[in-house]
């Protein structure tokens, strides 16, 4: 069985060279795609700039403080129902 693997892994003339053929084919493309800009801003070898960060006010539009008022008020209606709703509980027993 050991013998059998040997042959399997053994490599022809032929194919040696073909698959250096194809090696210094892959290397000679993948030198050309790296001297190519990607996209129109950098090129893959030069590092990704940080993502500039908004100011964290920018969202805060009119339709956000009328959202965020809507929300505080939903918020304390239901904590005076529960309280009212515990105080009822607590008086019926």
């Amino acid at each position: 069985m050991a013998n059998d693997n040997r042959e399997n892994d053994r490599v022809t003339r032929e194919q040696y060279r073909q698959k250096r053929i194809r090696e210094e084919d892959f290397q000679a493309r993948d030198q050309r795609n790296r001297q190519q800009p990607v996209g129109s801003r950098y090129r893959r070898d030069e590092p990704l700039e940080e993502p500039s960060y908004r100011n964290p006010d920018d969202f805060k539009d009119e339709r956000w403080h009328r959202t965020n008022s809507k929300l505080n008020h939903t918020i304390l209606v239901l904590l005076v129902l529960i309280v009212i709703v515990y105080l009822i509980l607590f008086f019926v027993n």
